[in-house]
């Protein structure tokens, strides 16, 4: 009996085509033939080349007819979802930009996917790497399609680093904005839709940039504020600038690493421009820090492996202290932690599985989950310190060496010859009769001196041409110079900075050194010099052995490819000195020394100032912490209190202009050196006391460790799959061969047909303006090319800039996703392939599995406006011998991750199927299993909005209660006066009582209203959908 029958439907499988049967021949010894009909040919087919048309979209029908794909095809399916798909526990952009890889540096991410209203400070320690988390976060936002309008406010000297750092290393193009009239040019003719850095002085109020955002209703999808202390300030222009330019961002990150400064206050008034429907009383603020401590200590607890049911015992019979604020008076009501959050159904999950759930490693898991979500500045609080990283980052040791020097007899002359002629020529007889001298000028002109005599004595515009016109003479600063640089380089070293403060001194360095066969360049500020290019030419040019720099040149600029530096002079700033040796000791020195050389001149004024104040407080040894905070502080100075910054102004400028005597100097240097170690000790004592008590985030760095363990990101092995299906299916032409370096590889484009990656680029573009500028610039970068070297691993890019860096962003990527998305075929969901072992359990070595890939898809709404999506593959992993699932969700996401660096071409072969009664086991098996898990994603969603709305209300509830209460007491007060007037028959009185009376109790009524309106919105129903679907079926033996 014939296969098919006439007028039966065929697909066939060779060409994909589909067509009717229109005759059945009779069967030959060449096998069964059919005349099949198809849309615009007719033709004679073998019956092995068919197949019925039916619907194959269901793939256990296809595993029971043996349709399977292969590996190649797995992999490009798994990887397009990957990289199309957004949740919280996959990093679309981890290893994705040409970083050193930093697991803590994804610690901030994950916090800001997994806040509700995206907003987050990063308070890391100085040197960690601030710049590149938030340029992680952006990456991620740009997978995701939400990076389309952006802006980085922050300092004016480092604009150029932010968009250098941006670029270079994340490919994102962002404009250094100089001037508004560049920002509203870009925002006018671009719909509002830019990416820009600028500085914080283009925001204050009522500035033409903040005044047009607003009139135009800009909404920005990023705003990121570097050094965001600078915002500590909620009565200046600056702080009411940003709130008007930060209320309608989506996303919002601030960055400082002295978040707290001085005051605790400076931490409230930052985060309530961040969260101003949380933070919206300092009241509010205090009392969330004291709810905090009792978790963080319990999260503290859990990962030390402290007993459940101590933990327990403890969480819930700790105290925190409510604060209730009446007309300025402060009442605490004492709580305990059980009576406070009873009602809450987080707490009451964490107190359940304390108490009476098996302790094991899953378990600890969600616990930390959850008294993470308990604690309310988890997640808009980010910090790291140094120490908490030391397998990430490990800090290079100072080894300071001092070289002191005489002036020479023509030094000392020279310099008492510049300071007598330039008093000459500058002192005057006033109206009178006294002696005038013009005193800043000397101070300038003797901080020069100090610095270098012949420097000074030269003129600017021979050294500008290169001339030392005292060439001849010995330089005592110099020939020490001179000593350090055969030192470094005799060590092996091949660079070298430099530092001086004025320009004078670095010009006349540089004559002096080419003489001495030294190579160099120079960076000063104020001057029309490309600082980029110059540190690019530094660091690359093997010729260039010597950087001079003047800290105003270099501020922004990252040198940690350096490990030696010189003080040519000392500021008498300790700020100015760690900015000076925090552009080599800082993230990404390899090194584990760095050399710090100081050339001090004996008997000089420097020299007490060296030893006394910067040698006092360790400066040259060790970061002595947030220098701008302790130089912010009081200090009281012959009777006035001003900063510690001033302080140290006022003794170098009187020193200079001799109104000092040697002995006031050292009295002055060892109060400033005292108070100086004295806030450093106070700052560290609160900044850590209020850290452990904000956050705890061992659950955030558990999560990066499972999200690398398990693959949860597109890897460099996907990448590589990625790419090789596109030239399978599309540009068959190229080829993709590996070079000698394991990560390097040649993607080669035929000399017959020169043009074909560029044709397939502007074929399947993305159609957005983001994307037109990427394909643009790439297309331009490849016009003649026949040979691009290329790698998909993120190191490796890292070190050579040279190569093409092939990421999910790349264009080739993201035209591939647009060709497989155009080309996909739904029944396409089943696929056969073996997986090696790896580190996977002995046991599952050479066994067959069938695992099935479920999409789960969570929306819901956040307080009846923004909708939050998330989607993931949930992963069911079948043992077909046992005829069970595998319980452990860790274990199948293993073998999930396994999978995408381990797989392989398998052929089927003669593999023995399940029967159709097994295979419908197993369906309606992994149906109970993916319901279960919707419904448990759906309950837990579900608890923890009531927790949020519980704390919501509960915060609300207390700033209207305090603020009522006031009022009520300011009624009874002025019900009291009235009462009093009325009796005393003061008209005047009572008609004024009266009138406040009436105010009162409206402004009292109307705050009322406006709870009952904050409280409703609150509680407004959230819409939330879980949903599933099988994405695909396979057929795996692991081997």
């Amino acid at each position: 009996m014939s296969k098919f029958s006439k007028g039966d439907k065929v697909i066939n499988i060779n060409t994909n085509e589909h067509g009717v049967i229109i005759h059945v021949h009779n069967k030959s010894r060449r096998g069964q033939f059919y005349r099949v009909l198809y849309a615009e040919r007719e033709d004679d087919e073998r019956s092995d080349s068919l197949r019925l048309d039916e619907d194959l979209t269901d793939p256990f029908k296809r595993w029971q007819m043996g349709v399977f794909g292969y590996y190649s095809e797995f992999m490009k399916g798994n990887t397009t979802f990957k990289i199309l798909s957004s949740n919280n526990s996959t990093i679309s952009s981890l290893k994705a930009s040409r970083t050193l890889f930093r697991p803590y540096q994804f610690k901030p991410l994950l916090k800001f996917l997994n806040s509700d209203n995206r907003r987050l400070l990063i308070a890391d320690e100085v040197g960690l790497g601030k710049t590149i988390e938030a340029g992680h976060i952006m990456l991620e936002l740009k997978a995701r399609g939400e990076l389309h309008n952006a802006l980085v406010i922050c300092p004016k000297s480092l604009i150029s680093k932010w968009a250098t750092e941006l670029s270079d290393k994340f490919g994102l193009d962002f404009i250094e904005i100089e001037s508004k009239d560049t920002l509203l040019h870009e925002l006018k003719n671009h719909n509002g839709h830019v990416l820009a850095v600028i500085n914080y002085d283009k925001i204050r109020e009522n500035s033409d940039i903040i005044n047009y955002i607003g009139k135009s209703n800009i909404k920005f999808g990023l705003i990121v504020c570097d050094e965001s202390h600078k915002l500590r300030n909620n009565t200046t222009q600056l702080y009411r600038g940003a709130q008007t330019l930060l209320i309608n961002a989506d996303s919002v990150v601030f960055m400082s690493a002295t978040p707290i400064m001085i005051d605790v206050n400076n931490l409230y008034y930052q985060l309530s421009l961040l969260d101003a429907d949380t933070y919206n009383h300092p009241e509010v603020f205090r009392n969330n820090v004291q709810l905090n401590r009792p978790f963080v200590r319990a999260l503290s607890q859990l990962n030390a492996g402290v007993n459940l049911n101590s933990i327990a015992d403890e969480l819930r019979t700790s105290n925190v202290d409510i604060i209730n604020v009446i007309n300025d008076v402060e009442r605490i009501m004492t709580v305990r932690v059980d009576e406070y959050f009873r009602e809450y159904p987080i707490y009451q999950r964490i107190m359940q599985n304390l108490t009476t759930g098996i302790d094991n490693y899953a378990l600890r898991a969600k616990i930390q989950y959850d008294l993470s979500e308990m604690s309310p500045m988890s997640t808009i609080f980010s910090r790291t310190r140094k120490r908490e990283v030391t397998q990430d980052w490990s800090q290079a040791e100072r080894n300071p060496k001092t070289f002191r020097v005489d002036f020479t007899n023509e030094e000392e002359n020279g310099y008492n010859d510049l300071i007598d002629d330039y008093v000459d020529e500058h002192t005057y007889i006033d109206e009178y009769g006294r002696e005038r001298s013009g005193a800043m000028g000397l101070v300038t002109l003797k901080r020069q001196l100090a610095s270098s005599v012949w420097a000074c004595e030269n003129n600017d515009s021979d050294l500008e041409n290169g001339i030392d016109r005292f060439e001849d003479m010995l330089d005592n600063k110099f020939e020490a110079l001179l000593r350090i640089l055969k030192t470094v380089f005799d060590h092996g070293n091949k660079k070298i900075i430099v530092f001086a403060v004025f320009k004078k001194t670095l010009k006349y360095l540089k004559i002096r050194l080419a003489k001495a066969g030294y190579k160099s360049v120079v960076i000063y500020g104020g001057a029309k010099i490309n600082k980029n290019e110059v540190l690019r030419q530094f660091q690359t040019d093997d010729s260039i052995q010597v950087l001079l720099s003047s800290e105003v040149g270099s501020e922004g600029l990252d040198m940690q490819f350096c490990n030696a530096l010189v003080n040519y002079d000392l500021p008498w700033n300790p700020m100015v000195v760690e900015q000076r040796i925090g552009r080599i000791d800082r993230f990404g020195q390899k090194s584990p020394i760095v050399h710090i050389y100081n050339i001090i001149v004996r008997e000089s004024i420097l020299e007490d100032i060296y030893e006394r104040l910067l040698m006092r407080i360790g400066i040259f040894k060790e970061s002595i912490g947030d220098l701008e905070a302790i130089l912010d502080s009081d200090i009281n100075d012959d009777g006035k209190i001003i900063s510690i910054r001033d302080a140290l102004k006022n003794l170098e400028r009187d020193f200079y202009a001799d109104k000092l005597s040697k002995e006031q100097v050292e009295k002055k240097e060892k109060e400033i050196a005292r108070a100086i170690e004295n806030e450093r000790l106070n700052l560290k004592k609160i900044e850590d006391g209020l850290t452990d008590t904000l956050t705890n985030d061992s659950y955030f760095r558990d999560e990066i460790n499972k999200i690398i363990n398990n693959n949860a990101y597109v890897t460099a092995n996907e990448l590589y799959y990625f790419v090789s299906q596109i030239i399978k299916e599309h540009l068959t032409v190229c080829e993709l061969r590996q070079t000698d370096d394991r990560n390097i590889f040649d993607f080669a484009i035929p000399k017959s047909d020169p043009n074909c990656l560029k044709r397939f680029l502007q074929r399947y573009e993305p159609n957005d303006n983001e994307s037109h500028k990427l394909f643009n610039h790439f297309i331009a970068d490849i016009e003649d090319s026949l040979s691009l070297k290329i790698t998909f691993d993120q190191e490796t890019a890292f070190q050579d800039k040279s190569l093409v860096f092939i990421n999910i962003y790349h264009p080739i990527i993201k035209a591939g996703v647009k060709l497989f998305q155009e080309k996909q075929d739904p029944s396409k969901n089943t696929f056969f392939f073996e997986v090696n072992a790896g580190d996977l359990p002995h046991e599952f070595a050479n066994k067959s599995f069938m695992l099935a890939l479920y999409k789960v898809s969570t929306s819901r709404s956040q307080y009846g406006d923004k909708v939050i999506t998330n989607d993931y593959l949930f992963p069911i992993l079948y043992d077909l011998e046992r005829k069970e699932a595998i319980e452990e969700t860790e274990l199948t996401e293993k073998v999930l991750g396994r999978i995408q660096i381990g797989g392989q071409y398998a052929p089927l072969g003669d593999y023995s199927l399940p029967s159709a009664e097994t295979l419908e086991d197993m369906r309606f098996d992994m149906k109970d299993i993916v319901d279960a898990h919707v419904a448990e994603i759906r309950a837990d969603i579900n608890d923890r909005i009531e927790n949020s709305k519980k704390m919501r209300l509960e915060q609300t509830a207390q700033y209207y209660a305090s603020r009522e209460r006031s009022y009520e007491s300011t009624i009874s007060q002025y019900e009291i006066l009235l009462e009093y007037a009325i009796g005393q028959n003061k008209d005047d009185d009572i008609r004024r009582a009266e009138n406040t009376l009436r105010l009162l109790r409206h402004n009292l009524a109307e705050l009322k209203s406006k709870r009952e309106a904050d409280e409703e919105r609150i509680m407004r129903d959230v819409a939330l959908k879980v949903v599933s679907s099988i994405q695909s079926l396979n057929l795996i033996k692991i081997i």
